[in-house]
C-alpha cells in the first residue's frame, strides 16, 4: 500500500472515527434522557431512514463515484451526478406522494406499537433531502475529498442533529419526545441538503449543465446497483424492520444500539472503503489489475488487524458495553455479541462489493445479492417471529455473512483472486 493512500487512510480514520464516535454518542444520548419505548421509536426510526435512503438512492452511488474517480468534474461526469439526483429528486417526491395518500394504512404495515406514535409520520419528509446529500457525499469521495464525504454521508446530519437538540433540550424549549425528535432531525436532513450543494458548486470547475435527463449507459448501470441496493437493505435491516412487528418498542432499543455498537467494531472497513473505493475505479480503467490485487489483499489484512481488538472487547465485555446506554440495556448484550460476530464476516471478506462495482461487474453482484437477499428475508421473518429480537440479531447476521460470502466467491470467480489471500 503506498504512502499517499496511507495518508488518505489515517485522514479518513480521524474523520469517520469523529463519525462513528457521534453515533455511539447519539445512541446513548437518546436512550438516557428519553423513555424506553420513545428511544426505542426513534432509534428504529432513524434505522429505517437510513435502510428508505439507500434505496431512493436508486443504485446510484458508485455509478457517481466512478464518474467522478474518472472523470473528475468534466462534463460527463457532472451530467452523471445531476441527472442522478433529479432521478433521486422524482423517485422520493412520488414516493412521499403515495404515503400521503395512502396514510397511516401504508406506515401501519412496518409498525405495530400501540404505545409509540410511528416515527415515520414525520421522518418520512426528511427522505429527499437525505437521499440527495448522501449521493452528493459519494460524488466527494470520488474526488477522495474524504471530510466532505464523511459529512454529507452521515457525520453532518448527526452532529447537527445532536447540536440541535441538545441546545433546545437545555433551554426548555421542547421536551425529549421522540416526536420532538423526528421534527429537528428532519430539518436538519434539509439543512445538510443546502450544505452539501453550497460545498459542491463552490468547487472549482463545477457548474450546472444537462442535456439529457435520460441515459441508457446509466440506467442500465443504476439499475443493477439498485437491485444490489435492494437486496443489501434487505441482509442488512430486514431484521431490524421486521423487529417492530415483532417486539415490544422497548426491545427496539436495546437491538438498535447493539446493532449501532456492532458496527462500530467493523468500522474500519467503512474508513478503507472510503478511500480504496474510487482506488479501484481508476486502477481498473488503467488496466492495472495486478495493483487492483495488491491493493484489495494490503487493505484486508490491515482491517482485520484493526478490527481484532475491538472486536474482543465486544467479546469479553458485552455487558458492560450495553450498560453504557442505560439501565436494563444489558439485557442486549447476547444480541451485541451476535451482531458483533457478523460484522467479522464483513471485514475478514474485504472491499467484495467495491471490488465488483467499480470493476463493472455490477450485473454478478447482482446475482450474489439475489441468492442472499432472499436467505435475510426467509432468516428475518422466520427468527424474529419465533424468538423476537434474538431472533432479529441472528437473522441480521446471518443475511450479513451470505451476502459477504457470496460476493467473495464471486471476486474470486470474476477477478481471479481472494482479498484474504
Amino acid at each position: 500500500m503506498d504512502a499517499n493512500v496511507l495518508k488518505k487512510i489515517s485522514a479518513t480514520a480521524f474523520v469517520k472515527l469523529g463519525s462513528g464516535a457521534l453515533l455511539f454518542f447519539l445512541t446513548m444520548f437518546v436512550s438516557r434522557t428519553m423513555e424506553g419505548a420513545e428511544a426505542g421509536a426513534f432509534l428504529w426510526g432513524l434505522s429505517f431512514m437510513s435502510a428508505i435512503a439507500i434505496l431512493f438512492r436508486l443504485g446510484l452511488d458508485s455509478v457517481i463515484m466512478r464518474a467522478v474517480a474518472c472523470g473528475g468534474v468534466d462534463e460527463a461526469a457532472q451530467a452523471t451526478l445531476y441527472r442522478g439526483l433529479i432521478w433521486i429528486l422524482l423517485a422520493t417526491s412520488i414516493f412521499l406522494f403515495v404515503a400521503l395518500i395512502a396514510g397511516d394504512a401504508l406506515l401501519e404495515l412496518v409498525w405495530a406499537s400501540e404505545v409509540v406514535e410511528n416515527p415515520l409520520q414525520i421522518m418520512l419528509l426528511a427522505l429527499p433531502a437525505m437521499s440527495c446529500f448522501m449521493a452528493l457525499g459519494f460524488a466527494f469521495q470520488g474526488q477522495q475529498r474524504v471530510v466532505f464525504a464523511t459529512i454529507f454521508q452521515n457525520l453532518g446530519v448527526t452532529a447537527l442533529f445532536l447540536l440541535s437538540f441538545n441546545a433546545l433540550l437545555e433551554g426548555g424549549l421542547i421536551e425529549s419526545t421522540s416526536r420532538e425528535a423526528e421534527i429537528i432531525f428532519v430539518i436538519c436532513s434539509w439543512i445538510m441538503l443546502l450544505f452539501a450543494l453550497v460545498a459542491w458548486f463552490s468547487g472549482e470547475g463545477v457548474s450546472f449543465k444537462l442535456e439529457a435527463l435520460w441515459d441508457r449507459r446509466q440506467l442500465v448501470a443504476s439499475g443493477n446497483l439498485w437491485a444490489v441496493s435492494c437486496m443489501n437493505v434487505l441482509a442488512n435491516w430486514s431484521a431490524i424492520v421486521m423487529a417492530a412487528i415483532f417486539v415490544q418498542a422497548e426491545e427496539l432499543a436495546y437491538l438498535s444500539a447493539a446493532q449501532r455498537t456492532a458496527m462500530l467494531a467493523s468500522f474500519i472497513l467503512s474508513i478503507v472503503n472510503t478511500v480504496v473505493a474510487p482506488r479501484y475505479a481508476q486502477l481498473w480503467s488503467s488496466g492495472k489489475v495486478d495493483r487492483v490485487r495488491s491493493l484489495a489483499r494490503n487493505s484486508t489484512r490491515a482491517m482485520i488487524l484493526v478490527m481484532l481488538p475491538a472486536f474482543s472487547l465486544v467479546i469479553i465485555f458485552p455487558s458492560e458495553i450495553m450498560r453504557l446506554f442505560g439501565s436494563g440495556f444489558e439485557a442486549g448484550a447476547t444480541l451485541l455479541v451476535i451482531m458483533a460476530l457478523g460484522q467479522l464476516v464483513n471485514v475478514a471478506t474485504g472491499s467484495v462489493a467495491y471490488l465488483l462495482s467499480m470493476s463493472g461487474h455490477e450485473r454478478d453482484l447482482k446475482r450474489v445479492t439475489f441468492i442472499s437477499g432472499p436467505i435475510s428475508i426467509v432468516s428475518a421473518v422466520f427468527f424474529t417471529s419465533q424468538w423476537g429480537v434474538l431472533g432479529a440479531a441472528i437473522a441480521t447476521a446471518v443475511g450479513l455473512s451470505a451476502q459477504n460470502l457470496g460476493a467473495l466467491w464471486m471476486v474470486k470467480r470474476r477477478l481471479g483472486f481472494l482479498p484474504i489471500g
